[in-house]
């Protein structure tokens, strides 16, 4: 009689079942790459193209870790191994399954038809990788390190999950900067906005040559146009937070005065996802999120 650890293919391994788990386990693993190619890949091609930032990657290819071990272990001939890859399927499945139910209510506060089917749909999935996996170990002899090789999966999960839970800790933190730090900037260009139009209001000469002449002058004890102090001395500098601000003025009329400007914020390094703005004398906001300056033909903040 053949030796059963050497033959994985022998009915006694619940052949159908386990290679059904074989396939709902690298299933998770063939999506991953195949958003992934979707998504990088065509930069490859071209240059301007722009995907998404690297934390996304890391996540996915965190989702997908054990479902690479497991497919690892369930390709092996020994049952031990075997066992291996069904605990890994097992602890999973369970987990991953309820997060994908949990989701749609976790990210976007409600359960909106689309996220409500996806997330659906792949916690099925996953119920169904733990039932096949759960099958499969029936159809297999029991032998004593069987409790141990689950524990040990289990115990593993652990450290795994407190990584997951530190690097979306660290997204979300990176999340809530990103947002306060647009908010702020945006609040930067409404004061210099503001400000162009007193300045041209009191000192009759247009708008302002520099962002300087807005801010405070150390030199004089009272404000003028070389200081007319209507913005902090930060600001006046071209920094507010995490962007830079670059004020540009529109060429002097006939009398002299400046009738038009141009001010960007930019984020400062460049950070791929972060909005950059635009405004001008018409105090009209625009942003793109693309990696460039934004300008007037961008669409309008909020619109």
């Amino acid at each position: 009689m053949a030796d059963l650890s050497d033959d994985i293919a022998s009915p006694c391994y619940g052949k159908r079942w386990l290679w059904a788990t074989r396939g709902l386990a690298i299933t998770p693993v063939l999506a991953v790459i195949a958003l992934s190619l979707r998504a990088w890949v065509p930069a490859l091609w071209n240059p301007c193209a722009e995907g998404p930032p690297p934390i996304a990657l890391v996540a996915l290819l965190l989702v997908v870790l054990p479902y690479v071990i497991s497919s690892i272990h369930l390709s092996g001939r020994s049952p031990e191994r075997v066992k291996r890859g069904l605990a890994w399927a097992v602890v999973s499945g369970s987990f991953w399954g309820g997060i994908a139910l949990l989701l749609p209510v976790l990210v976007n506060g409600k359960m909106d038809p689309p996220t409500a089917i996806g997330g659906t749909l792949a916690a099925l999935s996953q119920g169904v990788l733990v039932g096949c996996a759960i099958k499969t170990y029936s159809t297999m002899a029991r032998a004593p390190g069987d409790g141990r090789i689950l524990g040990g999966r289990i115990l593993l999960f652990v450290p795994y999950l407190i990584f997951v839970v530190v690097m979306l800790t660290n997204a979300s933190g990176v999340r809530s900067r990103q947002a306060a730090s647009q908010a702020s900037a945006v609040q930067g260009l409404r004061t210099i906005d503001a400000a162009e139009a007193t300045y041209r209001q009191e000192y009759l000469r247009g708008y302002s040559r520099t962002l300087d002449a807005l801010g405070p002058s150390p030199k004089l004890p009272s404000p003028d146009a070389s200081g007319a102090d209507l913005i902090d001395e930060l600001l006046a500098r071209g920094r507010k937070g995490d962007y830079i601000f670059t004020y540009t003025a529109g060429p002097p009329n006939a009398a002299g005065e400046i009738s038009s400007y141009a001010l960007t914020a930019d984020p400062d390094p460049p950070c791929t996802g972060w909005n950059h703005y635009f405004t001008d004398e018409t105090g009209v906001i625009r942003q793109t999120q693309e990696n460039r300056p934004a300008t007037v033909r961008d669409p309008t903040l909020g619109g």
